[in-house]
């Protein structure tokens, strides 16, 4: 394997699109990579949709911030990978990402 990667999703009030999010994350097949999902303090449902995840990922954090850019800095501080790198909670990476971004690197 080679680097490792630490990705965050900023989220907040995206139950709509956060199941795809993180399954497109945790189903990589590249096996080096720590995820953190940061959530603002949804009302949605987000939060039971982490929650669900929560032995699957490195960490999560549902509370208020101070907006997308602070979550993304409050994930990034918990990160340890060779690479970092966020997904937007309506967004999802295509299978085999991780492989690609690597070969690039190496």
């Amino acid at each position: 394997m080679g680097l490792r990667f630490s990705i965050v999703t900023p989220s907040y009030q995206q139950a709509d699109f956060l199941e795809k999010t993180i399954q497109s994350v945790l189903t990589q097949s590249y096996g080096a990579a720590e995820y953190f999902v940061m959530d603002g303090g949804s009302s949605d449902g987000s939060r039971e949709i982490i929650a669900s995840h929560a032995a699957e990922l490195s960490g999560w954090v549902s509370a208020k911030d101070r907006g997308q850019a602070d979550a993304i800095n409050q994930g990034f501080a918990r990160a340890t990978g060779d690479i970092f790198g966020w997904i937007n909670s309506d967004d999802f990476y295509l299978a085999g990402a991780f492989e690609r971004v690597n070969a690039v690197f190496e």
